[in-house]
């Protein structure tokens, strides 16, 4: 490739990164769509801008913006990957202290829990945070009858643990943004979940 192509190449990419010219962001995001690389969600040019822009406020690069965020009718969302990634970057350790484990009463499995143990440090000590969700829970929110809760009821649980407690113990790193399937859910959108959790809208 022809030296002085690759260097103009690299400078908008730093533009579309640090924010300084729109013109060269629409352009550069022009490029990111017509690459397929994109989620189809990403269709025009005000809307990758739109992800970046937030994905910056988050301290996420381009990329990975428009691959973790998702935008349901109008709203930012996170996947949990990007929930974790940002846990990390605070300072909180979790882990999975039970995943989709029975409840019994009187030897009959009455519900389903998961429990994610969050800990954070605050003033030399640590603060430890147990969040639980329910199958019950989600029965009781509509969530059951759903596709991906009927296919992956152990990811679903997991999922919406941790970003219940993600924003109980980390508000400031989530700035408030919900994980997608959750907004997908309460907005009705179509959208369908693999087995490490990433969300596709459909």
């Amino acid at each position: 490739m022809d030296k002085n192509k690759l260097a103009v190449k690299e400078e908008r990419v730093a533009k579309f990164n640090d924010f300084n010219d729109i013109g060269d962001m629409m352009g550069f995001a022009e490029t990111l769509i017509k690459s397929k690389m994109l989620p189809p969600a990403y269709n025009t040019p005000e809307k990758v801008v739109a992800a970046v822009t937030q994905g910056k406020e988050l301290g996420f690069d381009p990329m990975t913006s428009l691959s973790n965020l998702h935008v349901i009718q109008g709203k930012p969302t996170l996947s949990v990957h990007a929930i974790a990634a940002l846990l990390a970057r605070a300072g909180i350790v979790w882990k999975i202290v039970k995943d989709c484990e029975s409840i019994e009463k009187d030897g009959k499995v009455v519900d389903k829990i998961t429990t994610i143990r969050f800990l954070k440090k605050w003033h030399g000590e640590t603060i430890e945070n147990d969040i639980s969700f329910t199958w019950k829970e989600a029965q009781a929110q509509g969530l059951t009858v759903k596709d991906n809760w009927k296919r992956m009821p152990q990811i679903m649980l997991r999922n919406r643990a941790l970003a219940i407690g993600a924003r109980f113990v980390a508000p400031d790193a989530l700035l408030g943004i919900y994980e997608t399937t959750e907004m997908a859910e309460v907005m009705k959108v179509e959208h369908t979940v693999d087995a490490e959790g990433a969300v596709v809208i459909n």
